[in-house]
């Protein structure tokens, strides 16, 4: 049976210092003895083990200068297409390079290896919630030489992680820093990150812009997946800036044919945000469109976004009950994994589905908890709703309870949140009663025809 991609990495991993922990056992001069002809010494072995790896993965790497030239002389074993080799009865001979050197050696290689995987695996990453690269990117950042081809692919990836957790900032100085190179995939990643921090912050003339240039890079390196999210970036942009029709205009100029199953999803997502306000049916069926493509792919990251977003379209309308059993997943999902980003746009739906279906303080510590200078802002139709559940909210409390209720939830952290979202869902269950009757708040509370949520984390 085939092993999952991070099983590959981390057996590949997990081999290598094993390697070298067997080999601490032994003096330089016990790593160098060659007991018989058919016993390679092991300090050849754990040369040759890297020079493999340097020779038929990264040789053929632009960009990639090999350790030292010899190499391919000295611990070559029995590939004779590449050249002449080192006599086996000898090697034990071959007293330079010393161990040290072949553990710089070894040190060398395995720095570059990583870089490539981090570079090539990056956008499956990504598309799993997969965070393992991306630590990987933030550790090869520290030793990586900055004139490393890879460099930038190694810091792209930091930028694109740190953009769904948050770290805005972060993201952006890497992300700039990548867009000194000209390497255009790492570009590409780059501006995907930016458009996603430009477009979580609120900067949808930004976003369109990156859109557009992220367009124009894809299209000049062949890279149809750019063209694709290029033209999803600007959509998204107008959708959420109040102008759906625009929308549409722009991904009616996108090509359908000929995609990957992710970019036709990345599509048809951005078609159910171009319909969300004016035609929740429709909206909700690009939605299920993006999230079966998604699906059969293993994209994981989109299918949780058109989730969280079919949810949200599901709480606005005729099906509560359907949004409620779609968040509690949703939550865990982008809580284990960190994706803060996601986990916030998740909450504030959940916020506005609970004022729909009564469940009134458990919303108002809810809309506290989530309005902080330290979470990503609200803006455009998110912030429309949200201002219209406080309305609600101070509505069916009043004041005074309502200031009571939000100052339990004020200054809490996100991980107080999720679990309070999670288990007022859990409370919410359909009861034979269909009156409403209120407590003073120091209890259980009757919230809505049919539902109860009772007391939550932190009351």
């Amino acid at each position: 049976m085939l092993l999952a991609t991070h099983d590959l990495t981390g057996t590949f991993a997990g081999v290598r210092a094993l390697t070298e922990t067997l080999a601490k056992r032994l003096s330089p001069e016990d790593q160098t003895a060659q007991s018989m002809p058919d016993a390679s010494p092991t300090k050849w072995h754990r040369a040759h083990t890297s020079w493999f790896f340097e020779e038929f993965v990264l040789g053929g790497q632009d960009g990639y200068r090999v350790y030292d030239p010899s190499y391919r002389f000295l611990f070559n074993s029995y590939y004779e297409t590449v050249g002449a080799r080192h006599p086996r009865p000898r090697r034990g001979l071959v007293t330079r390079p010393g161990v040290a050197e072949i553990g710089r050696y070894r040190e060398y290689v395995e720095r570059a290896l990583a870089a490539r995987l981090t570079a090539a695996l990056q956008l499956h990453a990504h598309s799993r919630l997969w965070s393992e690269p991306a630590r990987w990117a933030v550790e090869l950042a520290q030793i990586i030489d900055e004139d490393d081809p890879l460099a930038s692919q190694v810091w792209a990836a930091i930028a694109n992680a740190a953009a769904h957790q948050g770290r805005f900032e972060e993201g952006t100085s890497w992300a700039e820093r990548t867009l000194q190179s000209a390497d255009p995939r790492a570009t590409v990643v780059a501006l995907e990150a930016l458009a996603d921090i430009a477009m979580y912050q609120g900067d949808l003339t930004r976003c369109r812009n990156l859109g557009r240039r992220l367009q124009e890079v894809g299209a000049s390196a062949g890279d149809g997946h750019a063209v694709v999210l290029g033209h999803v970036d600007e959509a998204l942009a107008l959708a959420y800036g109040g102008d759906p029709g625009a929308a549409r205009a722009v991904l009616g100029r996108c090509e359908r044919s000929g995609h990957a199953p992710s970019d036709q999803a990345w599509i048809h997502y951005a078609e159910g945000e171009a319909h969300a306000r004016a035609d929740p049916d429709l909206s909700v069926a690009a939605f299920e469109a993006a999230i079966e493509l998604a699906d059969e792919v293993g994209n994981r990251f989109l299918s949780g976004v058109a989730r969280v977003s079919a949810a949200s379209v599901y709480g606005r309308s005729a099906e509560p009950d359907r949004a409620l059993a779609a968040f509690p997943r949703l939550i865990t999902d982008w809580q284990r994994r960190g994706n803060l980003t996601h986990l916030v746009t998740s909450l504030r739906n959940v916020t506005e589905l609970f004022v729909r279906v009564g469940a009134h303080d458990a919303a108002a510590r809810l809309l506290a908890a989530l309005h902080s200078r330290d979470l990503k802002g609200s803006y455009g139709d998110e912030a429309r709703r949200l201002a219209d559940a406080r309305t609600s909210l101070e509505q069916a409390l009043g004041p005074s309870l309502l200031r009571q209720c939000m100052a339990q939830g004020e200054g809490r952290d996100l991980s107080w949140a999720s679990a309070l979202a999670l288990h007022t869902i859990e409370q919410l269950a359909p009861s034979g009663a269909d009156t409403e009757a209120d407590t003073d708040g120091g209890g259980a509370r009757r919230t809505g025809p049919g539902r109860r949520a009772d007391s939550a984390p932190g009351r």
